[in-house]
């Protein structure tokens, strides 16, 4: 079922889009409400979707090793994006994502989907492009920070 308009105008990342973008995004963004512990996507699943978290949480879980219980690595709340990497390069999921103790209610949005608003030059593809980049650049740096911490407490320790 499509997402609703009012919907899409209550989430921060749609705020600045015209009523004329998201009533043709409402026709892409599908509707999905996931039970408390239900697993949206698995960890190397092929990437075919992202979904913006209209309410409830998302947590973001990886492999831990064998006879090990997944590790939580984030959580994401009303107005977040999650799966976002999968528009640009539709390779494997690197987290399996798990609705929130209280669910989820997610507008997914399709890669076939974004690709067609990206080729058609629909303006909310380019800005979700710079989304994309300015999140995955903070992720670079904040790694950098916890490789750079590994490596110093790794000198003090030798």
């Amino acid at each position: 079922m499509p997402i609703d308009a009012t919907v899409q105008a209550a989430l921060p990342f749609f705020t600045r889009l015209s009523a004329t973008q998201r009533r043709a995004l409402s026709q892409v963004l599908a509707d999905r409400r996931f039970a408390p512990g239900v697993v949206i996507f698995e960890e190397g699943d092929p990437g075919l979707s992202c979904g913006f978290i209209v309410s409830g949480t998302v947590h973001a879980e990886v492999d831990a090793g064998p006879d090990r219980p997944r590790e939580r690595i984030n959580s994401m709340g009303p107005g977040e994006i999650f799966g976002e990497i999968a528009l640009l390069d539709g390779g494997h999921r690197s987290a399996t994502c798990v609705a929130g103790e209280d669910g989820a209610r997610v507008a997914m949005l399709a890669r076939a989907d974004f690709g067609q608003l990206f080729e058609a030059g629909n303006p909310f593809a380019f800005s979700m492009v710079r989304l994309v980049a300015r999140q995955l650049a903070r992720r670079l740096q904040h790694a950098a920070r916890v490789w750079s911490e590994v490596a110093r407490a790794d000198a003090d320790g030798d």
